[in-house]
């Protein structure tokens, strides 16, 4: 039996990790307050990591490396530099958006489409979603 270190219970060493460093070959923290204190911090982390351009560009990479759209951050700024640094639709440039640019992508193939702000992102996803005619939007429109 041994203690844990932030909630004080006793608790049988299969409810802690193994730690081949520690004296006793398990970590302080029982497996709950070592889940909730690691979670908590890794999501902080994250959140750091991600408010800065570069970090948001690095995690961008890092998902969109795992569907085989962009394999490196100087690719997806060369990207940007052949759309003039602006949304594919509406052209407003990436520095006026209050948040960062949305890759727009092709869900079966994966391929790029393009660079677009958070409007013309979901009005995209409206229409390749639910089937909508584009002509059918402009002579709505008129």
């Amino acid at each position: 039996m041994k203690s844990c270190k932030d909630c004080c219970t006793v608790k049988p060493y299969s409810d802690f990790y193994k730690a081949p460093g520690s004296a006793d070959g398990y970590h302080l923290l029982c497996k709950v307050c070592y889940t909730a204190k690691y979670k908590k911090s890794h999501r902080n982390n994250q959140r750091k990591r991600r408010s800065t351009p570069e970090g948001r560009i690095k995690a961008r990479v890092a998902a969109l490396k795992v569907r085989g759209c962009f394999t490196s951050v100087v690719e997806i700024q060369d990207f940007e530099k052949s759309q003039n640094q602006a949304c594919s639709i509406c052209k407003r440039t990436f520095e006026a958006m209050s948040k960062s640019y949305h890759i727009d992508h092709d869900h079966t193939t994966g391929r790029v489409r393009g660079l677009l702000c958070g409007t013309c992102n979901t009005l995209m996803g409206c229409v390749d979603k639910h089937k909508i005619d584009p002509a059918a939007i402009q002579e709505y429109l008129g």
